[in-house]
């Protein structure tokens, strides 16, 4: 086998030295290089691996949010409505009892203008029956003063007004 060696051209000593020096680059690459990058490798896939947990983690997460914001957003609609057609009975409400009130105003206005009209019209009626009674006293004392004495002239002049009085409504 020497000789095979020898014929190849293969130095053993040399050989031997190559094979120790690759067995020392061989440890010092696995204990200096081959190892830390295993475990910077290791790292990375359990940081990857813890991620995709946390992303999953947060994505369920977002899910719930969002269910939960659905619930609180529909919550509020439905209460929003409940307010908004409570606000409108009370408005509808209000606004009854308002036309209410407004018309029991006017009618009071109206009996009040009524009374104080049918005062005024009585104050009227009465002004022009005196009004009528000293005319008609003065015509009958012009009329019939020279020929009739004073107690005749005071009677003809007192039935006279008697007359106008219970036929004043028809005249006025």
């Amino acid at each position: 086998m020497s000789e095979l060696i020898t014929k190849l051209g293969i130095d053993w000593k040399l050989l031997l030295a190559q094979a120790i020096n690759f067995g020392i680059l061989v440890y010092i690459l696995k204990r200096f290089v081959y190892t830390p990058i295993i475990g910077v490798l290791e790292k990375r896939r359990q940081d990857i691996a813890d991620t995709a947990t946390k992303t999953a983690e947060a994505d369920l997460r977002l899910q719930d949010i969002e269910t939960e914001k659905q619930k609180v957003l529909s919550e509020a609609r439905n209460q929003a409505k409940e307010i908004v057609s409570k606000a409108e009975v009370m408005s509808k409400k209000q606004v009854e009892e308002t036309f209410k009130i407004a018309e029991q105003k006017a009618n009071t206005i109206i009996a009040e203008g009524k009374i104080s009209l049918e005062r005024e019209r009585s104050k009227i009626k009465s002004e022009i029956k005196s009004e009528i009674g000293s005319v008609v006293a003065a015509a009958v004392e012009k009329t019939v003063g020279d020929f009739m004495n004073k107690e005749a002239e005071e009677k003809l002049k007192a039935e006279a007004l008697a007359i106008i009085h219970q036929n004043a409504e028809t005249f006025i």
